[in-house]
């Protein structure tokens, strides 16, 4: 098992050539009533921005538009289903030749092998595959032709990045939640995790302050395909459908490493899914 400690640090900017975060202070006035909260589809979900105070409300809107901006980039870099992204032309030509890659996608290439290592493949970009994809630099090659897929890792980094351009702009109290992938900053805020077994109901309540929380439970997938029950999360090991009642919440400092960790602790061995967790300073939750 891989030693040391969690994944990369995330970066706190954008990647090299890309603008500077225009600082949107204004007046330097704090402003603490000032509110915008806007969603867009991005990522294959409903991704949810709440910005407030720090910034009148036009340069709120600005700090939005520019953290929606940041998930976009991801969103376009890593879909799976866009024949055009990034991701996809790594899944059709780095087996046959080396691949030069953006530095997001770098970023999270190299997370993912780190959680890989870290959960003996408990969490796996490819499944089954991890140990042939080698990163040279900011190059990728693959040993074998295998299919990546950052859906298990992604939309937390994309939600890190938000966060960081938020912040940045001068935003006292953030929140951005990606499909049930948040990370909170500012005062504390009240969060319902909500019952696998019913995702109308809410399970627990915590307070999350300056922290990142992810949720993974078959209950929001589960259904019968060809008279089997089957759900979005598979044992990358085995191949196995996740499909029991039991769910799981990761609280990490970052929201790259809560989505990353609730695979890891639904399908690792526990000792090595509490190794994972300690070496994040991450907690697990268990639901149902």
């Amino acid at each position: 098992m891989a030693s040391g400690g969690c994944c990369p640090r995330m970066p706190s900017s954008s990647p090299a050539g890309s603008s500077r975060t225009p600082q949107l202070r204004g007046s330097g006035v704090a402003y603490p009533d000032a509110a915008v909260r806007r969603a867009r589809p991005l990522l294959g979900t409903l991704v949810d921005i709440q910005a407030t105070g720090g910034l009148d409300e036009p340069a709120l809107h600005a700090a939005v538009e520019l953290a929606f901006g940041e998930i976009e980039r991801v969103h376009a870099l890593m879909s799976r289903q866009d024949a055009g992204s990034e991701l996809s032309r790594l899944n059709r030509e780095a087996a046959e030749r080396e691949q030069r890659l953006h530095p997001d996608t770098l970023a999270v290439l190299t997370a993912a092998l780190h959680f890989a290592a870290l959960s003996e493949g408990a969490f796996d970009p490819s499944p089954g595959q991890w140990r042939q994809i080698e990163l040279h630099a900011d190059r990728v090659r693959f040993r074998q032709p295998l299919q990546l897929d950052f859906g298990g890792i992604a939309k937390g980094y994309a939600v890190d990045l938000a966060v960081a351009a938020l912040r940045r702009a001068g935003v006292a109290a953030i929140a951005v939640n990606a499909g049930g992938d948040l990370r909170v900053c500012g005062p504390p805020q009240t969060i319902g995790l909500r019952d696998p077994r019913d995702p109308a109901a809410v399970a627990q309540v915590l307070e999350l302050q300056d922290a990142a929380l992810a949720s993974s439970s078959a209950g929001f997938s589960r259904r019968l395909e060809a008279g089997r029950e089957v759900s979005d999360l598979v044992d990358p090991r085995s191949g196995r459908f996740h499909t029991s009642h039991e769910g799981v919440s990761v609280r990490a400092p970052s929201c790259m490493a809560a989505d990353a960790l609730t695979k890891v602790v639904l399908f690792a061995p526990p000792a090595v899914a509490e190794r994972a967790l300690a070496a994040c300073a991450a907690r697990a939750i268990r639901l149902g």
